[in-house]
């Protein structure tokens, strides 16, 4: 049996409200801080034990912009972007908490993976798990909406598709919002053995692998989601370097050493090594216990 995520907060919605138009123009007026402004400031919040709320809201209020560059890129979930928005305040925060003048580094470079851990916390906390339709109305409306866009419909079209399809426009609805915004129909599609099957626009095109599609794509985003939660256990640090690794986002640092990571979080290239191995066996751990089995191994 096979489960995607989907959304607990339903219809999406991208729009920024005008309450988060007055947020960014709040955020605008914002001073940026240079980078020897940053370390004098940190320092000597950390030389108050990190107790003068004044110097605090400096390094916050300084790196909220980058907050915000973080949070546009989990628009996709359809959650409000003031909401994610705040939940990667709430990391920033942390971060300044714990943020060390010393280690010679910028803090949103430290911030950013507190930033994202947040937001994809608060992500994971509204998705619930639903079991693929199996009835043979479910999958006809499944397979439907695959290959069919009802954002934007009217009333008349609606109807006449939910007439087509022998279900009322509740149970229509009902089907889309179950659907994977994220899935892509130029998705690759692998094999057994890593052969790549085509793309998920391949399989839906030929109506006999319809439901391989589903079930295919409901796995992948099954041990996605599984991962996402695994990575919970890591310390920062291991965090930090199993993204790197492992979920790099949107390509960056792909062809990065161990030496030039280990530059941004003040550690040895060897020991980013032993972090990379500690994580990948962490996480692993972890999926077994969730019962997947998935190779992370070096």
């Amino acid at each position: 049996m096979f489960y995607y995520l989907s959304m607990e907060k339903q219809p999406l919605n991208y729009e920024r409200s005008p309450q988060f138009e007055r947020y960014m123009r709040d955020v605008d007026r914002c001073s940026m801080l240079s980078r020897e402004d940053e370390q004098e400031i940190a320092r000597r919040f950390v030389a108050t034990g990190r107790k003068d709320m004044k110097l605090r809201n400096q390094l916050v209020q300084a790196n909220l912009r980058f907050v915000v560059k973080i949070a546009m890129k989990y628009r996709k979930y359809g959650f409000p972007i003031a909401d994610i928005a705040q939940e990667g305040n709430i990391g920033l925060m942390k971060a300044v908490d714990r943020f060390d003048p010393n280690r010679k580094i910028k803090l949103i470079s430290y911030a950013g993976w507190w930033i994202k851990a947040e937001i994809q916390n608060f992500v994971r906390r509204n998705y619930r798990l639903i079991k693929i339709p199996t009835s043979h109305k479910e999958r006809a409306i499944f397979r439907k909406l695959l290959t069919t866009s009802i954002d934007g419909m009217g009333a008349d079209e609606l109807a006449q598709l939910a007439d087509e399809l022998e279900v009322d426009r509740k149970e229509l609805l009902e089907g889309r919002n179950m659907m994977m915004r994220e899935a892509s129909l130029d998705m690759p599609i692998l094999g057994d053995n890593d052969d790549e099957m085509g793309s998920l626009g391949d399989l839906i095109s030929d109506k006999t692998q319809n439901e391989d599609a589903t079930v295919l794509v409901a796995d992948s985003e099954r041990i996605r989601g599984a991962i996402e939660l695994a990575v919970c256990c890591l310390t920062p640090r291991e965090m930090r370097v199993f993204q790197e690794r492992i979920l790099i986002d949107d390509g960056e640092g792909s062809d990065r050493t161990n030496k030039e990571i280990g530059l941004d979080l003040g550690v040895s290239g060897a020991r980013i090594q032993q972090l990379e191995v500690a994580s990948r066996k962490k996480v692993a751990q972890n999926l077994r216990a969730r019962g997947i089995d998935v190779y992370l191994q070096a």
